[in-house]
């Protein structure tokens, strides 16, 4: 049974509102699948929904990614060639965004076979605990002020370590990489804005997955099925602006610990499912 356009259009927003808010998109689409009696996961659907997320947190940290990319070319010059020296703090996020990038990568190498057991109730809810007990770290640890220039390699191999294990169907990148850094004592605001940095890393992988998952499976859409998924992925990086700007009004205040209760009530939502469906 493939979805109509209403249920597109819904999964479509809820998918881009979890993957930017610290909650986990995989596992509030395998609830609204279970609730709208969809088997299996659409792939050419969630393939347009990576990418309208991925456009959305580009577009709105573009700057940000510019001044990266130029540190990355200046780095490539000799010093003593270089018209201008870059910027120590960019310098510094250049070099944790490729240790927390390289355990990411090994981590989301086990994409293809845990994805097979986003649809089984008792494994989201034991991973919605998880996803909760990253988000609620920054509630139980002292609030720091470190940002790239004084976070050591660990730090960096520890959030690189929370986006990875958004390859758990219930973990949300964004939430376990930035909780982790802020229980490091990284600053709120640096912590989010790097979990986005390796949030761009993340999507970009499961896009490459889902590509092959697509040739592999030799999946087949009609027209109209099309366009109900464009819609839907056009909505879903609406709603992955409207989150990211949530999160960046979160992390000026006091943080988004409190998401953690949700986590855990939507894993308790999932384990009351799988006794009773």
């Amino acid at each position: 049974m493939s979805m109509n356009l209403f249920q597109n259009l819904i999964m479509g927003f809820v998918s881009g509102l979890t993957e930017l808010l610290p909650i986990s998109a995989e596992a509030h689409r395998s609830i609204l699948r279970l609730f709208f009696g969809v088997e299996s996961e659409d792939l050419i659907f969630r393939l347009l929904i990576h990418i309208a997320c991925l456009i959305a947190v580009v577009v709105s940290n573009r700057n940000a990614i510019i001044r990266i990319q130029h540190t990355r070319r200046q780095l490539k010059i000799s010093p003593r060639r270089r018209k201008m020296q870059p910027d120590t703090q960019l310098v510094y996020t250049v070099r944790l965004l490729r240790t927390a990038t390289i355990l990411m990568l090994i981590l989301k190498l086990f994409t293809p076979k845990l994805s097979l057991l986003q649809n089984r109730m008792n494994f989201l809810a034991v991973s919605l605990v998880l996803n909760g007990i990253f988000l609620i770290l920054p509630a139980i640890t002292r609030n720091g002020n470190k940002d790239a220039r004084n976070m050591p390699r660990l730090d960096g191999f520890l959030m690189g370590l929370g986006a990875g294990m958004s390859v758990l169907p219930g973990v949300s990148a964004v939430g376990a990489c930035a909780s982790i850094g802020i229980a490091r004592g990284v600053d709120r605001k640096f912590a989010l804005h790097f979990s986005y940095l390796m949030l761009i890393r993340v999507l970009m992988v499961d896009i490459i997955f889902d590509i092959v998952g697509i040739i592999t499976a030799g999946a087949v859409f009609s027209s109209m099925g099309l366009i109900f998924a464009i819609l839907g992925a056009i909505l879903a990086g609406m709603a992955s602006m409207l989150a990211m700007k949530l999160m960046n009004f979160l992390a000026a205040g006091d943080g988004f610990s409190g998401f953690a209760y949700y986590s855990w009530g939507i894993g308790l939502l999932c384990f009351v499912l799988f006794l009773t469906v």
